[in-house]
């Protein structure tokens, strides 16, 4: 059961992560934000993940949900031309959908409505919770405020919704929702805006590294295709590659990953303002896992994989 969960835990990293998404032909396009003071922005987030993996021969799979809806206010514009963006969940909600292979079991099936229910309890505590973002309009991400504060509150809605027992999943959860965590995952995703003016056919690219808690090379390439008066329309592909999970500590034993895989997809802007409108982004991953400590001869090493489907709109 302790591998089992730590095949949960990766699970939501790998998730959370990667939630981490015409017109004349030589005409340049500046992409970069153009917010308007006292405006709402949003966007909807779908995620389906499955991952499986290869337990001494027995094939385990997970299939889990996630969805979110972000509000983005523009409290005020600085003498830099920032934004500063007054932030909230109008809903957010994680559940796993099915356990199988050697997931199956009773106790496997009370373990996911527990978690389920939990969950679906901590995240409705922050809901309507404010906190604040100042982001520049090529898309960097320069200070976030009280972030930590909605952090502790949902943090301890978990400790109270996950007893002791669930100690482990815990403290896997609250070590990838930290504020370095979030940092990093909104530098990925509005790593889709270009530096520079770009005219339609126009390739930029945007290599992303995140150092922890979870190793992780995103070299990702963007094209512009389409710019029209409804929408305009970006490619985007990357090569992935994932490793050295801090785990060691908390688990008391030794765990890494090596998976490599590679990113696809659209991103949907819209032209008045150049913020996401909508999207489809789908990931493919794959490698091995390898735990290790104490009671172990010698290092286990399983097969893993895990794909994902991401759907963007706004609401």
């Amino acid at each position: 059961m302790r591998t089992k969960k730590l095949v949960l835990i990766l699970s939501m990293i790998i998730g959370c992560l990667f939630i981490s998404v015409s017109g004349v032909a030589q005409q340049e396009h500046d992409l970069s934000l153009d917010l308007k003071l006292g405006q709402s922005y949003n966007l909807e987030i779908k995620a389906v993940q499955q991952i499986q993996q290869d337990f001494f021969g027995n094939q385990m799979t997970i299939k889990q949900n996630y969805n979110s809806k972000n509000n983005y206010r523009v409290k005020a514009i600085d003498k830099e031309d920032n934004y500063i963006l007054a932030v909230k969940y109008d809903d957010l909600n994680l559940q796993i959908q099915e356990l199988g292979g050697n997931f199956g079991g009773v106790q496997e099936n009370q373990f996911k409505a527990k978690f389920n229910n939990s969950m679906s309890k901590a995240t409705k505590t922050i809901l309507d919770q404010e906190f604040t973002m100042k982001i520049s309009p090529q898309g960097e991400l320069i200070e976030l405020k009280g972030y930590r504060e909605l952090l502790s509150r949902w943090q301890s809605a978990v400790k109270k919704y996950q007893k002791e027992n669930d100690l482990m999943m815990r403290s896997g959860i609250e070590n990838f929702f930290d504020e370095r965590f979030m940092k990093q995952l909104w530098k990925n995703l509005l790593a889709y805006i270009p530096q520079q003016s770009v005219k339609v056919g126009d390739s930029w690219e945007s290599n992303f590294k995140l150092t922890a808690p979870l190793s992780t090379t995103i070299n990702n390439k963007y094209i512009l295709e389409q710019v029209g008066k409804k929408q305009i329309i970006i490619a985007t592909e990357a090569p992935i590659n994932i490793n050295d999970l801090e785990l060691t500590q908390l688990q008391g034993q030794g765990v890494s990953y090596n998976l490599t895989g590679q990113q696809q997809g659209q991103l949907i802007l819209n032209p008045d303002s150049n913020w996401i409108q909508g999207g489809k982004l789908k990931f493919d991953v794959s490698g091995t896992m390898e735990v290790e400590n104490s009671m172990l001869e010698q290092k286990l090493s399983m097969p893993v994989s895990s794909f994902i489907d991401i759907t963007l709109n706004t609401y």
